[in-house]
């Protein structure tokens, strides 16, 4: 409600306008958001009849649009304020947009045949992070064990749920060696020959 109140200064009559209640109460809640990713920051609450946007609290910065309405997608953290008016009424408000880092995977390194370790790239992201490969279920460790011999892809999850690239990388089948000779006279010299990492390729029998 606007209450007008009418003033004597030297004379002349002039009105004041109370603007308490003209706005409703609202509360602007501050974003987080992952690197790459948009947001849309509704104050429609407000019911304004005009709205200003910009990037600092002098309004020399004035952003594009005058909706209540908007999507954003900063590049860094980003504090943006609003001026509105309705009735004569002016307000301005404020709401910061952080955006966070996605993890970024650095290497894989091999651990044994069918056994893989994920590791990161110090700085991004925020820990604790949950691990995937080949788009299985997440879980705290970034030792894999048991892949198959082929292309997998691994994927890293921090705690605000920001996600990293896809990280291609391929297990492969080791290298069978074939002598040029064995003897199996029984003299303990090349009596055998036995096919290394047997067990662990598919579709082999012994």
């Amino acid at each position: 409600m606007i209450a007008l109140f009418l003033l004597l200064n030297g004379g002349n009559v002039f009105a004041q306008t109370d603007c308490e209640g003209v706005f409703p109460m609202v509360v602007l809640e501050d974003v987080n958001i992952c690197e790459g990713n948009s947001v849309i920051i509704n104050i429609s609450a407000y019911l304004a009849t005009s709205y200003i946007w910009a990037l600092d609290p002098d309004f020399t910065s004035i952003s594009v649009g005058s909706n209540p309405i908007r999507m954003v997608k900063p590049d860094v953290t980003t504090k943006y304020y609003v001026k509105m008016e309705k009735d004569g009424c002016t307000k301005v408000d404020e709401i910061l947009v952080t955006v966070n880092s996605n993890p970024r995977i650095s290497r894989i390194d091999s651990i044994d045949l069918r056994t893989r370790d994920i590791l990161l790239v110090e700085g991004y992201g925020t820990p604790p992070f949950v691990y995937s490969v080949d788009s299985h279920e997440f879980d705290s460790s970034p030792v894999k064990y048991d892949l198959f011999f082929g292309s997998h892809s691994a994927y890293v999850k921090d705690v605000i749920g920001c996600c990293s690239e896809r990280f291609d990388f391929t297990v492969n089948i080791p290298q069978i060696f074939i002598p040029c000779m064995f003897s199996p006279n029984g003299d303990g010299i090349n009596d055998t020959w036995e096919i290394a990492y047997m067990r662990e390729v598919s579709k082999c029998r012994n």
